[in-house]
């Protein structure tokens, strides 16, 4: 059995997350040693990965829209 794009979606939101929890983790620690830390996590983006996602928001009227 195929594992969907849609299907696919909680273990990126997941990950991106965590590593949102990692940077904020590290900031405290690492600003004492005069070091900056960021991250840069941007929303969705029109891809083929993301393609079935944009799909299914166009044709569900009960999903939030990007």
């Amino acid at each position: 059995m195929q594992c969907g794009v849609v299907q696919l979606m909680g273990a990126y939101s997941v990950s991106k997350t965590a590593l949102l929890g990692l940077v904020k983790a590290l900031v405290p620690q690492l600003t004492q040693m005069n070091i900056r830390v960021n991250a840069i996590a941007p929303g969705v983006i029109k891809t083929r990965f993301s393609e079935k996602v944009y799909l299914l928001l166009l044709f569900n009227p009960f999903m939030p829209s990007v």
